[in-house]
């Protein structure tokens, strides 16, 4: 299909463009595509009412741990999300050379977009090596739908589905880091030095970040970048604390984390711990996100008062794009350990952007995360269970591991560099539509 445009045109669909690894895929590869001459796009295709409930169904059935409720009529709800999306976005989109489809729910307007489209991608984002029971309706509700793409990419070779086992329309495709983003760019020591200290102790940035705010009774000061939930900031900017960023989740592991946190605190007691999640908004996000937030406030309450004052529950204020990258650089490489608790990870974005900035990590063997980290060698890999013996000694050895920091966090960079960059990852993205 040629393109009426000059420049051979990509267009990206997601549910979202706000939240989780998705988006933040789509949006490290679009500045380099444009770079490579592309005319790059991204399509929002958002999802509500019983398209929602589908959503977060395939969601959890895909990752093995939960079967889709016998209630929700999908197929029915497959349907309203195709007819509220496809013709919106045919009218957006228009003709593109190249078409890439995010995760299930988009998965299903491919035949909708077909003829409007020279070859479609599919990019499954999560999954799970165990094809249990749980995966089989969802998986059932979705085959048909992959008769009209032209490629599917999975995670990893054990995600892929045993209906597609010896379909060479399948390729492994992990996602890219942008390097030079807000959120995961080099900072200067002078931008740190002048930022860090502010977001720690108030949980806010410069005004030249976040914009100005003006008051009547006192000097101009910068909106709150992140809110916190009842134990206030870090009582100091050199304040060790251990850090996981992450969606509002069931399946991120966080009320667990707070009660992990117990034994490792009783041994170090100036240490404590951040947990950031997402700004919710109750109009577009799962109620489920808002379940997730205060099942952490209580495991924290559950803390014994001098544990529990250093367990920090901040969610991030409705702020620009700039302003939020720029707070997770901050705490990623201000933490002394960044951790990553997850039930189910598909990939483990986070861990990758945090091993590019040369933290210490220490996260769960599950999903892509081994992948990743190399135990002992770029990182540590928590086993066991949350405040048990393995688990507690792999995080005290984070937490204690002194002159291994600095060869942990450049073998951890140099792992990113050699296998995970948006570079990298677009070229073969680029193979698979043809257009390379």
């Amino acid at each position: 299909m040629s393109s009426t445009s000059t420049s051979p045109r990509i267009a990206h669909v997601s549910v979202s463009k706000a939240l989780g690894g998705v988006a933040e895929v789509i949006r490290a590869e679009l500045p380099y595509a444009e770079e490579h001459g592309f005319a790059a796009e991204w399509h929002e295709a958002p999802a509500f009412g019983e398209a929602q409930q589908a959503a977060l169904a395939l969601h959890l059935a895909l990752y093995g741990t939960n079967d889709i409720a016998a209630e929700l009529d999908l197929d029915s709800a497959l349907r309203e999300y195709q007819d509220a999306c496809a013709e919106r976005l045919i009218r957006s989109m228009g003709e593109v050379d190249g078409l890439v489809l995010h995760d299930p729910l988009c998965l299903t307007l491919a035949p909708r977009l077909r003829e409007h489209a020279g070859q479609i991608l599919w990019r499954c984002h999560l999954g799970t090596a165990e094809h249990t029971g749980t995966t089989v309706r969802a998986r059932d509700a979705l085959v048909p739908y992959l008769d009209s793409v032209d490629a599917v990419c999975f995670l990893n070779r054990s995600y892929v589905w045993p209906e597609l086992s010896d379909d060479a329309r399948v390729h492994l495709l992990p996602p890219g880091l942008d390097g030079r983003s807000a959120k995961n760019a080099d900072l200067s020591n002078t931008a740190a030095e002048q930022a860090w200290p502010l977001l720690a102790t108030t949980g806010q940035l410069p005004n030249a970040v976040t914009g100005p705010r003006s008051h009547a009774d006192g000097p101009r000061r910068s909106a709150n970048v992140v809110h916190e939930h009842g134990t206030g900031y870090l009582r100091d900017a050199d304040a060790p604390f251990l850090l996981q960023v992450s969606r509002w989740d069931p399946l991120k592991g966080l009320p667990e984390l707070v009660e992990g946190f117990l034994p490792t605190a009783l041994d170090n007691t100036e240490l404590e711990l951040v947990i950031v999640g997402h700004h919710i908004d109750t109009r577009r996000n799962y109620p489920m996100d808002v379940e997730i937030r205060d099942s952490v406030l209580r495991a924290r309450a559950n803390l014994p008062h001098e544990v529990a004052r250093r367990v920090h529950v901040w969610e991030f204020a409705d702020v620009s794009r700039p302003a939020q990258d720029l707070a997770i650089n901050l705490l990623q490489r201000s933490a002394h350990v960044v951790v990553q608790n997850s039930r189910r990870e598909a990939f483990g974005l986070t861990v990758t952007e945090a091993m590019w900035k040369k933290a210490v990590v220490a996260a769960t063997a599950v999903g892509g995360i081994p992948e990743q980290i190399d135990h002992e060698h770029n990182g540590l890999l928590l086993t066991g269970a949350e405040g048990g013996p393995e688990w507690r000694r792999t995080l005290d050895r984070a937490v204690n591991s002194g002159d291994r920091r600095r060869t942990w966090g450049e073998r951890a960079r140099e792992k990113v560099r050699q296998n995970y960059l948006v570079e990298q990852v677009l070229q073969q993205e680029l193979g698979l539509l043809r257009l390379s």
